[in-house]
């Protein structure tokens, strides 16, 4: 099992790949309808690291520390969501209480998982379908491609998406999200029932998804939000058993914080 993450994750800005490095990889496959092939595992990249999880990531998840690759541009938001006045309040009493309640610390699914980069993600596709593994916690999508939403849906951690192509981007809309009106690790975001997202998933070459995601939620968000980032092909890889809640310390530990005042806090 591969080590847990910390908040930390969430302030990962993702970086393109160098020109160079684009002419030299592989065309993106393509299923017998024409469409790209989004099927592999992949890992949501910091440097852009072409190759196996081992060669990547030292074989534990994390790059080694390296300057961006030459040519590459920063294309990650630099600044936390805009939030209204009183979430942003929230998120500072939930940073305060170092996120206690967090859906991180609490073992529970948050909409941005897929941007976990310690984590593999398994992309399976057919012409009708898009299903995504992801590792941490054993979650799953599963995106019919081509057809309306369901009229007989509730809310749900993840929502419920479909998806249509654009040209050769697939675009996935989600909506029917429940509320979780905590922020905190993990790249969470707090938001409400009324979320929204549109995420845009090109697959440019052999080994690189460009992954390009808006949420808007006008009960929480004073605008909407983005992010922009990618994936990389890790050949070899395989996405394993991840039970989140088994031998999870955080609940324990905070308690323990919380009675020997040992808190952080910033205003």
């Amino acid at each position: 099992m591969r080590s847990l993450f910390f908040s930390s994750c969430a302030a990962l800005v993702f970086a393109a790949l160098p020109v160079a490095q684009q002419r030299a990889a592989a065309p993106a496959p393509r299923l017998a309808d024409g469409h790209p092939d989004l099927s592999g595992v992949y890992q949501a990249d910091a440097r852009a690291r072409v190759g196996t999880w081992e060669q990547a990531n030292q074989g534990i998840g994390v790059p080694e520390p390296a300057s961006l690759p030459v040519g590459a541009q920063g294309r990650g938001r630099q600044n936390g969501p805009p939030y209204q006045p009183w979430a942003a309040k929230l998120v500072l009493d939930d940073y305060n209480r170092r996120n206690v309640d967090s859906a991180t610390a609490r073992c529970l699914p948050n909409f941005m998982l897929l941007n976990v980069g310690l984590f593999p993600v398994e992309f399976v596709q057919t012409t009708k379908k898009l299903v995504i593994l992801m590792e941490y916690m054993g979650l799953n999508r599963n995106i019919p491609i081509g057809v309306p939403f369901p009229d007989d849906t509730e809310p749900t951690f993840l929502g419920t998406s479909v998806g249509r192509w654009d040209g050769d981007t697939l675009v996935v809309e989600t909506k029917d999200f429940n509320e979780q009106l905590h922020a905190g690790g993990g790249g969470g975001r707090m938001h409400s029932d009324a979320l929204h997202t549109v995420e845009r998933f090109t697959r440019v070459d052999g080994n690189t998804i460009k992954w390009d995601v808006v949420w808007d939620d006008p009960k929480v968000l004073t605008r909407p939000d983005e992010l922009h980032t990618q994936f990389m092909l890790r050949p070899g890889t395989r996405v394993r058993e991840y039970v989140c809640q088994e031998n999870n310390q955080d609940p324990a530990a905070y308690d323990v914080m919380k009675k020997a005042g040992d808190l952080h806090i910033r205003k």
